[in-house]
């Protein structure tokens, strides 16, 4: 099963900073110290970065992460 892009910043912090007609968000890359922009889906993320595997089993708690963002969304949204 592959892994799947789980964001270790929310999507709804991210969507504080988007900006112009079609949403994006600016980032630098210290690594390349390059600037761009990007969709939030994009950014703050990385492959299986909730996962553990115990016993040949994978376990993650990105479900209930992502419960919890969005029960959340309305009070952490500041626009």
């Amino acid at each position: 099963m592959p892994k799947e892009q789980q964001h270790y910043v929310p999507q709804i912090f991210l969507k504080n900073f988007l900006a112009g007609k079609k949403p994006f968000i600016w980032v630098y890359d210290k690594a390349t110290d390059r600037i761009f922009q990007t969709n939030i889906r994009n950014v703050a993320a990385e492959k299986g970065f909730y996962d553990l595997e115990v016993d040949n089993a994978v376990l993650t708690v990105e479900s209930e992460l992502a419960n919890l963002e969005a029960h959340t969304s309305n009070i952490l949204s500041f626009r």
